[in-house]
Formats: C-alpha cells, structure tokens, sequence
C-alpha cells in the first residue's frame, strides 16, 4: 500500500483478528521509495537501506472495557523477527524516518496546541529476535572490528521484555523485565533492567 502522506510504502502482508480483542500483523514494512543522488551514494559508501522497518509477526491484545475511554489499555504487545534501521542522512537532524513521514527537525515543538490527553497503557511489551541499525556517517569515524561505534551500530538478537509499558502525552515509562542483544563488534548485553523513563 503505497501512501501519499509519506515518500515510501507501508505493506501488510496478512491481518488477522481473534476473538474481537486480539489483532495480529504478518511481514509489515516500511520501505523509502525516493530515489535521489545522495541516497543512491550513502546505498554504496555507508550501506544504508531502503527499509526503514520489518517485522516478521506484531501480537496486539485488546482490553476492550478501556477503549471507549481517553486511556488505551492494551493487554500485550508481541513483535517478533523484524528490523529497525535509523540512518543519517545529510546532517541538521535529517533521518531516513523524518524524510519517509516528512517531519522536519528543525520545526520547533508548538507546546500552546492543547489536545485531548490520549495515555495508552500496555500490561506487558515483549520483541523477540530483533534487529537494530543506528548509521550516521557525518560523525562515523573508524574504530575497528572489535570496538563498538555508536555512530555505526549493528546489534543483532535483540529480545525485549517490559512490563507496565505506558505513554503519556510525549514520555514512555516502563518496567523492564530484561534486554539483550548483540552488537557487530561482538560486545553483549546479556541482561539488563530496570525503570525507564524516556
């Protein structure tokens, strides 16, 4: 499904709803389809990708007693063999996720809009077998094989267990539960938690 608010596609490959709570998405993508000079020379020097997102599998459960109510409860979030990749592209803040849903950067933040104080709630976040991609070749400079690189990173394996996940309005809090994962330099998280406010 190709869509004219954003410069790529979103495709859904099957969607499937069980028991009137439960809605489960198979092979979901987000791919840029613009085609320029500059990405075409980032594709061949840095390796970056067209694909901004893939997930294998995303489990949703519903509490439906919440959903006629300003606060969104969702049961349990599942995502499942996917991939996430954030790259720079051009500086001043320009990203291959701001250029695919064309948010700008630089646009201040307009905090005097009030809306209607949506929070979402989720009971349990669980992501098996991800993969994360974070590319920035305006600051990339080389440090070898076997030594992290923030601005090149590659961490593979990822699995994710947060429980009491909620958002309101522009922060995420959370419990975790566990992270793990397993960058291209070799360095591995083998466990991680605590709160997360973000």
């Amino acid at each position: 499904v190709a869509s004219k608010q954003i410069n790529g596609k979103i495709d859904i490959r099957k969607i499937y709803f069980t028991f009137f709570n439960k809605v489960i998405l198979q092979d979901v993508t987000i791919v840029s389809t613009e085609q320029s000079a500059l990405l075409d020379s980032l594709k061949h020097n840095f390796h970056h990708t067209d694909t901004l997102l893939h997930c294998g599998k995303i489990s949703v459960s519903l509490k439906s007693t919440e959903l006629m109510k300003l606060k969104v409860r969702l049961n349990r979030i599942y995502i499942e063999d996917g991939l996430f990749a954030i790259q720079n592209e051009g500086g001043q803040g320009m990203t291959n996720l701001s250029r695919i849903f064309k948010i700008d950067p630089n646009r201040e933040r307009d905090t005097t809009k009030k809306g209607i104080p949506i929070n979402l709630l989720a009971n349990s976040l669980k992501i098996k077998n991800f993969r994360f991609i974070l590319n920035n070749p305006d600051k990339y400079i080389p440090k070898g094989d076997s030594i992290i690189n923030f601005t090149n990173l590659d961490v593979r394996n990822i699995n994710i267990d947060i429980n009491n996940v909620r958002v309101e309005r522009d922060t995420i809090f959370g419990h975790i539960k566990n992270i793990s994962g397993c960058d291209k330099s070799g360095f591995a998280l083998r466990e991680l938690n605590g709160n997360i406010e973000l």
